[in-house]
C-alpha cells in the first residue's frame, strides 16, 4: 500500500516476510512495517509486531498482520492517517498516525475481533470502534453477534472513551468493510 500524505511525504506499507531461496515466498509471517518517505529520505518507521497487545492478547499478532484499508483525514489543528490492520479473520488493530513537527507519531487506538473505525470527515479526532461484545466472541466469523460501539475522541496525545454502548440487535461481521468515512455534521 502507498500513500501519498502531502507534496514531500509518502506513507509504504510493505511486508518483509520470509523468501525461499529461489526467490518465492515461504508462506510464512508478512512482518509488515510501515515507512514514511519525505522526498525520497525516511522520516518515520515501525513494524507491527511491536503494536502494544492487552493481556491475554497474542504479543506476535503483529507478525500476522497485513493493511486493510486506509483514510486520511484532516482538520483544523489534527491531520491523522488512520490505519486498519487485520490478522486473518478475526483480529484486527486500529492506528493511526500523526504528523508530530518534522516527524511522525504511531498512535496505537485498540485491538478489536471482527471489528469496524467509523471516521467522520467534519471531525477527524471524533471516532467509534466496533467489537464483537465479549458474550459473542466465541462464536463463528460468519454469524450475526452483538458489539461494543466506543466513541473516543484524540487529545493530541490518545485517544479515550467518552462513550460505549452495545448493540441491541446483532450484525454480520464488518470484515469486508473495516473502515467507514463519513460526512455527517
Amino acid at each position: 500500500m502507498v500513500l501519498p500524505l502531502s507534496d514531500s511525504d509518502t506513507l509504504t506499507v510493505y511486508e518483509l516476510g520470509k523468501r525461499n531461496a529461489d526467490g518465492t515466498d515461504a508462506g510464512d509471517d508478512p512482518n509488515a512495517r510501515l515507512l514514511i518517505t519525505r522526498n525520497g529520505k525516511p522520516v518515520f518507521h515501525y513494524a507491527l509486531k511491536n503494536l502494544p497487545m492487552p493481556p491475554p492478547g497474542d504479543p506476535e499478532w503483529g507478525m500476522w498482520a497485513v493493511a486493510m484499508k486506509a483514510a486520511h483525514l484532516c482538520g483544523e489543528s489534527n491531520d491523522l492517517l488512520y490505519l486498519v490492520f487485520e490478522a486473518g479473520n478475526q483480529g484486527g488493530y486500529f492506528v493511526a498516525i500523526r504528523q508530530d513537527g518534522a516527524n511522525y507519531r504511531l498512535v496505537p487506538i485498540m485491538p478489536v475481533q471482527q471489528g469496524r473505525l467509523v471516521l467522520n470527515a467534519k471531525s477527524p479526532q471524533r471516532i467509534v470502534v466496533w467489537t464483537v461484545a465479549p458474550e459473542d466472541s466465541g462464536g463463528c466469523t460468519a454469524c450475526a453477534k452483538h458489539y461494543v460501539a466506543e466513541t473516543m475522541e484524540f487529545d493530541g496525545n490518545l485517544f479515550k472513551v467518552v462513550h460505549r454502548t452495545r448493540t441491541k440487535r446483532t450484525f454480520d461481521s464488518f470484515q469486508d468493510e473495516p473502515l467507514v468515512v463519513t460526512h455527517r455534521t
